[in-house]
């Protein structure tokens, strides 16, 4: 059985160990996303998993495809587009202190697949070779980009 997930990967900057922003001249560079994650615990458990998402067309982009493959994802439906990848920032949390997170996605790929999305009508979809589909389009995250 092959698992599918879809959703946003990002970039994902952190101040290294528990710094707070710009206390360090440097930030790590990874990528995240819960779906991407997903996929990936999946495929290190065994089993067959696939990941859906808008990238674009750049060198960072492509990182994020090698990173997927490298952890056993299949990458093969990812779809390539206009726009850039979302970031996020991450400061973590130590003790007392919260982590604190600084979400970036405007105008990214996938935001603007959204737009197309919401200012469609769907009258009917049918598929035999999809079981279910669930579409979620979120209109507080994204409103600057479908304007």
């Amino acid at each position: 059985m092959k698992v599918f997930t879809f959703g946003e990967i990002m970039l994902r900057l952190n101040a290294p160990g528990h710094e707070r922003f710009f206390q360090s001249p440097m930030l790590e560079a990874t990528f995240g996303g819960g779906e991407a994650n997903v996929a990936v615990s999946l495929a290190n458990y065994g089993m067959d998993a696939e990941f859906l998402t808008v990238l674009p067309q750049n060198d960072i982009a492509n990182a994020c495809i090698r990173e997927l493959r490298y952890f056993g994802v299949d990458t093969k439906k990812i779809v390539r587009g206009d726009g850039r990848m979302g970031i996020y920032y991450l400061e973590a949390g130590a003790n007392q202190l919260p982590s604190k997170v600084v979400y970036d996605r405007a105008y990214s790929s996938i935001a603007l697949v959204f737009c197309v999305i919401k200012h469609q009508r769907v009258k009917k979809v049918r598929s035999r070779s999809i079981s279910f589909c669930f579409v979620w389009v979120d209109d507080s995250v994204r409103p600057a980009e479908c304007s």
